[in-house]
């Protein structure tokens, strides 16, 4: 289980999980994966599933924005978070290290998965744009079945 200070426990692993964590696992089976270690992902299967803490895993995968750092940190917390963008994201930061990265590509992977409807609304309460990007990620979700929008 994990916990996050003001946040409830979440499982890992449930059959919820399968969107996030069933694309990483067929992207990390195509042949044409160039330059994708499978070490790396394997690695993060593994601490995904461990009981050590999101932070010490980051820091055993490595803290850095290098690929070979970052790339097994970031599917550790899809893998662990694949439904709660805020504690991954969360956990992402406290980590430490070049969070900034790793976040972006959090940040982008949840974002597509995740209706930003379910995200922490004291998130998005001080956006000063709030109005225009809510309005830009109203058009993206009617973009795949309007290609007028």
């Amino acid at each position: 289980m994990v916990k996050m200070a003001g946040k409830s426990e979440k499982s890992r692993g449930s059959a919820e999980d399968l969107d996030i964590r069933s694309a990483l696992v067929k992207t990390m089976k195509l042949d044409d994966r160039q330059g994708l270690l499978g070490d790396w992902f394997d690695n993060a299967v593994e601490s995904a599933a461990s009981a050590e803490s999101d932070a010490a895993e980051l820091h055993r995968h490595g803290l850095s924005c290098h690929t070979e750092d970052a790339f097994p940190g970031v599917c550790h917390l899809l893998l662990r978070h694949p439904q709660d963008p805020a504690t991954g994201l969360l956990a992402n930061a406290c980590a430490g290290g070049d969070s900034a990265a790793r976040g972006a590509i959090l940040g982008l992977i949840y974002g597509a998965c995740i209706p930003v409807s379910t995200w922490p609304a004291e998130w998005l309460a001080d956006l000063h744009p709030r109005e225009e990007v809510m309005g830009l990620v109203g058009r993206l979700g009617r973009w795949g079945t309007d290609r007028n929008v």
